[in-house]
């Protein structure tokens, strides 16, 4: 009997392992699905926050809604913009940055050019 209160253990442990992982698996589910193509990590994570608060208020209909939160909801066009308009200027930086690098290292290549032409003459 005693060989088989081993085993008996081993699998009530096997067992509650594999209901032990239920949470996270359930997690991944929810994760995937808000997600969408394309999704940077902090839209994921903040779908994530927003899905939870709502299923601990019990659902869409029993959200409060706060005047702070309405606030928010108005504003949010207007902020979205704003960083659109940020990267839009972010990305204009880079590119003429990279094209003066460009201009910069033609110039560089023509003058190194013409200085071993000059140099094998």
């Amino acid at each position: 009997m005693n060989g088989y209160a081993e085993l008996w253990s081993f699998v009530e442990k096997l067992l509650l392992l594999s209901h032990g992982q239920a949470t996270v698996e359930h997690g991944f589910s929810i994760n995937k699905e808000v997600e969408m193509c394309n999704m940077e990590e902090e839209n994921v994570v903040s779908q994530r926050l927003i899905c939870d608060y709502v299923r601990v208020c019990g659902g869409v209909t029993k959200v409060p809604l706060t005047k702070e939160l309405l606030n928010h909801c108005a504003t949010a066009r207007n902020r979205y913009r704003i960083h659109l308009e940020d990267e839009r200027k972010k990305k204009e930086k880079t590119e003429q940055r990279e094209k003066g690098l460009k201009i910069s290292l033609k110039s560089y290549t023509r003058n190194d050019a013409q200085s071993q032409m000059y140099a094998k003459l």
